[in-house]
């Protein structure tokens, strides 16, 4: 064997050695680049994973309850008292896609305190629609509220309240409870301050 067999060998297995050290670090930099696109991905993933579970909450039906004494022709001097005085109750949707009326649980009551919750309403009322689109509102009546002792009447005070039970279009159901209290001084019905009694889901 000459020298010029040797060193072709040199170089062949020099060659040999260098293309293996570049595989190699090839190799090392697609392993890299895996392991960075994998957790991109996961984490591009787990990013539309939360918007779709947050998408339900943003978009989702939102109902809230206005209570009202109902408007009489000639003249809006009536009282609780008066065979003639009627409640309105409006029910406006605030969330951006339709909700589902299911049912409108509320009643007018002469109390001398809250009432334990509003699942103690058991009295239901027809609503004028069934479905609220986004920014549309439905109404319902509630008869003359009777007060049960006229003898007290000066330490009772009127309340219009209830929950409404209703779905939104991915089938959840929500509730929503109000309370409102009658101001004699004013001649209207105010929100009540009882937060157990104010309430959604």
């Amino acid at each position: 064997m000459n020298c010029c067999t040797i060193a072709n060998i040199i170089s062949r297995i020099d060659f040999a050695a260098f293309a293996t050290v570049i595989m190699t670090i090839f190799t090392g930099c697609l392993v890299v680049c895996n392991i960075y696109l994998w957790r991109s991905t996961d984490k591009t993933a787990d990013a539309a994973k939360r918007s779709a579970e947050s998408l339900p909450i943003i978009e989702r039906a939102y109902l809230f309850v206005e209570v009202s004494k109902e408007p009489i022709a000639g003249t809006d001097d009536w009282t609780p008292l008066d065979n003639n005085f009627k409640i309105l109750v409006r029910i406006s949707n605030y969330g951006k896609t339709p909700a589902i009326l299911n049912n409108i649980h509320v009643d007018a009551l002469w109390n001398e305190d809250y009432p334990g919750g509003c699942q103690e309403i058991k009295r239901k009322i027809p609503s004028s629609k069934n479905v609220l689109a986004p920014d549309a509102w439905a109404f319902g009546h509630v008869g003359h509220p009777i007060p049960r002792d006229l003898e007290n009447i000066n330490k009772m005070f009127l309340l219009c309240c209830g929950y409404i039970e209703y779905y939104d279009i991915w089938k959840v159901r929500h509730e929503t409870g109000f309370c409102w209290e009658w101001d004699s001084e004013h001649r209207c019905f105010n929100l009540s301050n009882n937060q157990d009694l104010n309430y959604y889901t």
